[in-house]
């Protein structure tokens, strides 16, 4: 079962460039990185993956659907449109993370969750 969980998350882990580098020099601990830090979330029209100045300790990635990033008032700019195949929060796996803007689907949205918690 183990096994069939790392493989189930392992495509969408090797999206990030630093997981593909990760793999070739210890394919087991990728394998544990899926198993235990890897789950799907799924969001409806509307609904926040995350807001402005709140804690993360996740990244996302972006399997399917579109999002909608605001950036808060701190970085200021225009709103963005997040596609499929795009990470957003990578530096909440590395460090202590606070989301400068929030990002909303505006579309059925499918998600990579990296928990930063599983990669310790």
């Amino acid at each position: 079962l183990t096994k069939l969980r790392a493989n189930m998350f392992e495509a969408y882990c090797l999206n990030y460039p630093l997981f593909r580098w990760w793999r070739m020099l210890d394919r087991g601990a990728v394998d544990v990185l899926c198993r235990d830090a890897a789950e799907f979330a799924f969001l409806v029209p509307g609904d926040h993956l995350f807001s402005v100045n709140t804690d993360s300790n996740a990244a996302f990635f972006v399997i399917s659907g579109k999002l909608k990033y605001t950036p808060g008032p701190v970085v200021g700019g225009d709103p963005a449109i997040v596609e499929s195949k795009t990470w957003l929060c990578e530096a909440a796996l590395w460090t202590s993370w606070i989301h400068v803007g929030t990002a909303e689907a505006v579309v059925p949205c499918k998600l990579l969750v990296l928990s930063a918690e599983g990669l310790q």
